[in-house]
């Protein structure tokens, strides 16, 4: 399944291509970011690309789960690119049956841009 296909309810027929690209990469609208700085402005290469990506899904964090994540990403900016296995807390609460299908060897910021947060 693509992005196209796995978000065709939030598209409608008058958004510009631009839009669109965001709503399948991001999963939600643009209103929040300035024209200008978007990367989909001036390159319809990268709108096509996002259209026909695969759809991935979210990573699903418990609220928990992602404030231990966004808390060391907080304090230090360097962990952004850190590798998830590469903190002891996370790998030892995962190891306790916590970050249930969360692939460890992503990066801290990957994780954030791409995970839901459940209240379970």
């Amino acid at each position: 399944m693509t992005n196209l296909e796995a978000n065709k309810e939030s598209i409608n027929t008058e958004s510009y291509l631009c839009i669109i690209a965001h709503v399948c990469r991001y999963r939600k609208g643009c209103s929040d970011k300035v024209c200008a700085k978007c990367e989909f402005k001036e390159s319809v290469d990268e709108c096509i690309k996002a259209v026909l990506e695969e759809h991935e899904e979210k990573i699903k964090l418990k609220r928990w789960e992602y404030d231990l994540i966004k808390s060391y990403t907080d304090i230090d900016e360097a962990w952004n690119g850190r590798i998830l296995h590469e903190c002891y807390v996370v790998r030892y609460m995962f190891n306790r049956g916590y970050f249930e299908n969360v692939d460890l060897n992503i990066t801290f910021r990957e994780a954030l841009d791409n995970c839901e947060v459940i209240d379970k």
